[in-house]
C-alpha cells in the first residue's frame, strides 16, 4: 500500500504511496493523522499475530500433553498390523487452564 523512503538529499522523510513519493512534511495534518492511524493499527495486527503464534504454540504443548495423560488401552484394532484410525490424524484442539 505504501512504504515509508529513506531522508532525500534535504534529510527530508518521504513515504511512496501508489508510486508516486511525498514528503512527510508537505502533507496536511488529516493526512499526517490518516498515516499515523495506519501505524498504530499495522503495530496492533503485528502484536496480535504474534500473540496467536505463541497461542498456537500453547495449544499444541497442551495438546501433546493430553496425548501423553490419555490411558494407553488395547483396541479392538490392536491386533492389527496398522496402527488405530484415530492415531493417524494430529490430536485434536484442546484448550489448556
Amino acid at each position: 500500500m505504501f512504504k515509508y523512503t529513506d531522508l532525500n538529499m534535504a534529510n527530508q522523510l518521504k513515504i511512496t504511496i501508489d508510486k508516486k513519493d511525498y514528503l512527510i512534511e508537505d502533507l496536511s495534518d488529516d493526512a499526517k493523522n490518516q498515516l499515523n492511524s495506519i501505524n498504530v493499527v499495522d503495530q496492533k495486527i503485528a502484536n496480535l499475530q504474534q500473540e496467536v503464534a505463541i497461542m498456537q504454540t500453547a495449544q499444541n504443548a497442551c495438546a501433546r500433553a493430553l496425548t501423553a495423560a490419555l490411558p494407553q488401552k488395547t483396541t479392538m484394532f490392536s491386533h492389527h498390523r496398522l496402527p488405530c484410525p484415530w492415531r493417524l490424524s494430529p490430536p485434536p484442539a484442546v484448550q489448556c487452564n
